[in-house]
């Protein structure tokens, strides 16, 4: 079960001044903590191991809690390069207790200790800071804590804030997240400009309190797309009318649906250089674009290439009585044609040089996809070296952008200028939209 633990430094006015209560006392009598965490000077160690200053009191408010006390040899208080043990034991506490909400006083201490209070608050997504007015409702700065001299028992039985009569909470949550805004926010244009939604998604959900529910919804639907999740995409921005312009095109096909999606997925890795993934992505993209420009454009069934609904292998025997121009192709690029090949990419193309319907730009940009994916396949084949610009150019003359328009091209003649037009990459206008919703925040 998730409990509150308060981290708090300790300062000259708590536990009681004035009789009224200091901020750890406020704090402890307003939220009720399950467990408070005290981090104590060399000073304040003293004072508590010589008369339980600071625990007694706390006790004397709320019995339940729990007190742990970190004490220090710290003697100057004032300086901020003295405290950097306050941020290493709160990091040791989240690691102790990383389910657990923190309330973080920013109200006791030194100057230096409460702005370190104010940095772990805006840092730690979990915690809550808390600032506790002073009863004046303002400075506390000529405010007195009781004489030394005062046993904890008198300053524990003159605390006015313990008659409920006189009691009135002083504590607050300031916004201090928000500080934090605009360097979260900045990190999620960068990476979404690199379409690492992935990465994005998780660091705008550790940060919700802060990033609006379109920004997250945004980065949810593009990181399912991305990945082809269709339906979970839509579901991220379903119902968010702001968002609609980026809701998936309906097709009737859903074959076109993926294979626009795909597209898309592939113009992502040629922008973030990921040339080896653009490339593995490059052939089941077209072997499955072809199969569905010839089913569905030239209305040939596969099963006359392979003579059963279910299977992928050539059947000659077919071939040769359907499409005897096919054949020879296959011949003459094969040396002789091998019945129960496995149909792919290569041997479709062999099948759209043989048709007229085919115009020959076309059938030239699919004699190049050819030759390209069979360059790369073999170099990667005896290479470790990762794959660079300058080796797709050595290896097949071209550069992976040209690559690329070819693949589109061949992608809007086979499913047609009104099913195949492309509007430019959905990502980038996706990643314009958080860029604005960002500013707005």
């Amino acid at each position: 079960m998730e409990v509150r633990i308060l981290y708090s430094g300790v300062g000259d006015t708590d536990p009681i001044r004035e009789c009224r209560d200091g901020a750890i006392l406020q704090i402890i009598r307003a939220y009720h903590p399950e467990k408070a965490v005290l981090f104590l000077s060399k000073d304040m160690t003293a004072k508590e191991e010589e008369y339980q200053r600071y625990t007694k009191p706390i006790e004397a408010v709320d019995p339940s809690c729990d007190i742990e006390l970190i004490k220090t040899d710290i003697v100057n208080v004032h300086k901020i390069d003295s405290l950097h043990q306050m941020v290493d034991e709160f990091y040791r506490l989240i690691d102790r207790y990383p389910d657990d909400e923190f309330l973080i006083n920013t109200s006791s201490g030194t100057p230096q200790m409460k702005m370190i209070m104010a940095m772990l608050a805006i840092e730690y997504e979990k915690a809550t800071a808390i600032q506790v007015d002073s009863p004046q409702r303002g400075s506390n700065r000529n405010t007195h804590a009781l004489n030394d001299d005062a046993t904890v028992e008198e300053i524990i039985e003159n605390n006015l804030d313990s008659d409920p009569e006189e009691y009135r909470n002083r504590c607050s949550e300031p916004k201090l997240r928000f500080i934090k805004y605009r360097q979260v926010a900045r990190e999620l244009e960068k990476l979404t400009q690199a379409y690492s939604y992935k990465d994005a998604l998780e660091l705008a959900n550790k940060n919700r309190d802060i990033i609006s529910t379109e920004v997250i919804a945004l980065l949810q639907h593009a990181y399912k797309r991305s990945n082809l999740e269709i339906q979970e995409a839509a579901d991220a921005i379903k119902g968010k009318k702001d968002l609609h312009e980026f809701a998936i095109p309906h097709d009737t096909d859903n074959e076109v649906t993926k294979l626009r999606e795909y597209l898309g997925i592939m113009e992502i890795r040629m922008k973030q250089e990921y040339r080896q993934d653009f490339f593995v992505k490059m052939s089941p993209f077209l072997y499955e674009l072809l199969k569905w420009y010839i089913v569905k454009r030239l209305h040939i069934p596969l099963e006359k290439f392979t003579g059963d609904k279910k299977s992928t292998k050539l059947n000659l025997g077919l071939i040769e009585k359907n499409f005897p121009a096919y054949i020879k192709v296959l011949d003459r690029e094969f040396g002789y044609a091998k019945d129960g090949q496995e149909m792919s990419y290569y041997n479709l193309e062999l099948f759209l040089q043989s048709r007229d319907e085919v115009p020959d730009d076309i059938k030239e940009k699919l004699r190049f996809l050819r030759d390209v994916e069979r360059k790369i396949r073999n170099q990667q084949a005896h290479q470790i070296e990762p794959l660079t610009e300058k080796i797709v150019r050595n290896t097949v003359g071209n550069s992976i952008f040209n690559i690329f328009q070819d693949i589109r091209a061949v992608f809007t003649f086979a499913l047609g200028e009104n099913r195949g037009a492309v509007k430019g990459l959905v990502y980038d206008k996706i990643n314009e939209k958080i860029r604005e919703l960002l500013k707005e925040e």
